[in-house]
């Protein structure tokens, strides 16, 4: 399992009305004015000595936005617009974004939001040339994962996972 270090300039704040549609959300303070483009979501499996596992497949881009120190930042699972304005009890703007999840992600309450900053990205231009050599295959992983039982990942690929485990080249 993965421990994370605090990220200062975004406060996870937690999910809110977990499991309800069109009302789902997670919460987080922000800080200090940051460009969201530096930052992603990714839904993991909470581990009971609090480390958690990113589950496969559930990624968000926060996208390239800068935001001011001690907004708001609500990110709905569901489908939406785009969203800025005042909490007025709170007296804060807040911004909205949409995941566009077809349904409630954090009814399972062994899945939990995890905010990442995003440091460094490698990619390569996958355009070659018909008289490049051939790209090489990679291994494939061995052994299979047990599947989530229930809720909107249900059936998708779950811990233990050890990403390291590739069946010998042949």
């Amino acid at each position: 399992m993965l421990r994370f270090d605090p990220i200062p300039e975004i406060q996870l704040l937690g999910v809110f009305d977990a499991g309800v549609p069109n009302r789902e959300r997670i919460a987080f303070q922000i800080k200090l004015a940051v460009n969201l483009g530096n930052y992603a979501v990714v839904v993991g499996w909470k581990g009971s000595d609090g480390s958690a596992i990113p589950l496969p497949d559930q990624f968000y881009w926060l996208g390239e936005q800068w935001v001011d120190a001690d907004s708001i930042l609500l990110l709905y699972s569901g489908s939406g617009t785009r969203q800025t304005g005042m909490l007025q009890e709170l007296k804060k703007t807040y911004l909205a974004l949409h995941w566009g999840k077809p349904s409630v992600i954090f009814d399972n309450p062994n899945f939990a939001p995890l905010l990442f900053q995003i440091g460094a990205v490698g990619f390569t231009d996958t355009s070659y040339s018909l008289l490049a050599p051939k790209t090489p295959s990679l291994p494939t992983p061995s052994g299979t994962l047990p599947t989530l039982p229930v809720g909107p990942l249900a059936g998708a690929k779950a811990p233990p996972y050890n990403p390291f485990a590739f069946d010998s080249p042949k």
